[in-house]
C-alpha cells in the first residue's frame, strides 16, 4: 500500500496541466457513452454499466443530482451545446421520474438544490431551500433532519449541504445557524473531526463510529462559506488523515459510499494548497491508472473496475479528475 502511494506521487509530478484537462474530457466522454446513451429514463443516467432492465428505471435521486453537478463541471470548463442540452434533459428527466424535484430526504434535496443553483435555476433551488429550512426543529438543540420520517435524526450529510446552500443563496443568518449547531454537536473545531449524526438509533447518542469522507467535505465547505478558514483547514487535515492515510482517497463500499470520496475531493479544491492538492492529484492518478478498456472506474482508486460499474463509482471518479484539472 505505501509503495503504491509513493509511485502515485511521482506520477502526479510528471502530469501536466493540459493532460489533466484531457483526462477529464475522456472521463466525461466515457460517462456519457456508458451511462447516458444507454436507453433508460429520459435524461437520467442508468444505475450500472452495462445496464440490465432494472438499472434503466431506478430514480436514484441524489446520484442524479451529482450527475448534474458533474455535467456542470464540464460545462464550466469546456462549454458546448451538447453538454448544455444534457443538463436541460437531466433536470427535465428528474422532474418526470420523481414527480417533481422534492422527496423525503433533506440531504438529497440539498444536493439537488446546489446543482440547480449552479445551473442557473435559482427559483427551483430556493423552493427546495424553503422545504429544507422548514424542517429545522428543536430536537437536540436544532438542526435539519436526515429525512421526513426521522425528525430527530440530524446528520452532517443533511446539514452540511443545507449550510452551503444557504450561504450561496445569501441566507447568511441561516448558514451561521446551521454551522453553529453542527459545531455544537458534530464538528470538533479544535481537531477537525466530523461525526456523521445524532440519534440515528433513537437513543439520543452521537454516532460513535461513522467517519465518512463526504462529511469532512461538506463540513469544510460550510465553514469556508462563512469565512471560517482555520476550522475548514483543520477539518480538511483530519479528513485526509482518516480517509487517505497513504495519500490516496480509498473506496468506502459500493452504492452510495462510492460517491463519498468524489464529494470530498470537490470541496478540498475550494481550499487549495496542502494536504488537499496532493491527495486529489494522487487519487486522480490512481484512478486513471486503473480505468478499464471502456473508460470506467471502480469504487476503489487502487483496484480496477469490475464487469459492471455503478454510476456512483463512475461519478466519483469523474469528480476527482475534474478536481485535478481545476487544481492543476
Amino acid at each position: 500500500m505505501r509503495g503504491i502511494a509513493l509511485i502515485t506521487v511521482r506520477s502526479v509530478n510528471q502530469t501536466s496541466a493540459s493532460a489533466w484537462g484531457e483526462r477529464a474530457d475522456q472521463a466525461q466522454a466515457a460517462l456519457v457513452r456508458n451511462y447516458l446513451r444507454p436507453l433508460g429514463r429520459p435524461g437520467l443516467g442508468v444505475r450500472r454499466s452495462p445496464p440490465r432492465l432494472d438499472d434503466r428505471t431506478p430514480r436514484n435521486y441524489w446520484w442524479q443530482a451529482q450527475l448534474l453537478d458533474v455535467l456542470l463541471d464540464l460545462a464550466e470548463r469546456r462549454p458546448s451545446r451538447a453538454t448544455q442540452a444534457r443538463i436541460v434533459m437531466l433536470i427535465g428527466g428528474q422532474r418526470l421520474a420523481n414527480g417533481g424535484l422534492t422527496n423525503d430526504y433533506y440531504d438529497d434535496m440539498g444536493w439537488m438544490a446546489l446543482a440547480l443553483l449552479r445551473a442557473g435555476r435559482r427559483r427551483a433551488a430556493e423552493r427546495l431551500w424553503q422545504r429544507i429550512s422548514a424542517a429545522w426543529n428543536d430536537h437536540h438543540g436544532g438542526g435539519i433532519p436526515w429525512r421526513v420520517q426521522q425528525p430527530t435524526y440530524k446528520n452532517t450529510p443533511a446539514n452540511g449541504p443545507a449550510a452551503i446552500l444557504a450561504a450561496r443563496l445569501v441566507h447568511r443568518e441561516w448558514a451561521e445557524r446551521i454551522v453553529d449547531w453542527m459545531e455544537s454537536r458534530l464538528i470538533d473545531t479544535a481537531t477537525g473531526d466530523v461525526r456523521d449524526g445524532i440519534d440515528r438509533l433513537g437513543d439520543g447518542k452521537v454516532e460513535p463510529e461513522w467517519r465518512f469522507s463526504y462529511n469532512y467535505g461538506v463540513a469544510l465547505a460550510a465553514e469556508l462559506a462563512l469565512g471560517r478558514r482555520d476550522v475548514a483547514e483543520r477539518i480538511a487535515a483530519a479528513g485526509v488523515s482518516r480517509c487517505a492515510p497513504e495519500g490516496v482517497l480509498r473506496g468506502e463500499t459500493s452504492g452510495d459510499g462510492a460517491l463519498f470520496k468524489g464529494i470530498f475531493a470537490r470541496y478540498l479544491t475550494l481550499l487549495g494548497g496542502e494536504p488537499g492538492r496532493s491527495v486529489v492529484l494522487n487519487t486522480a492518478e490512481a484512478l486513471w491508472s486503473h480505468r478499464d478498456s471502456a473508460g470506467r472506474f471502480g469504487a476503489d482508486p487502487l483496484v480496477g473496475a469490475g464487469p459492471r460499474v455503478e454510476l456512483s463509482a463512475m461519478l466519483s471518479a469523474v469528480m476527482i479528475l475534474e478536481a485535478a484539472a481545476r487544481l492543476s
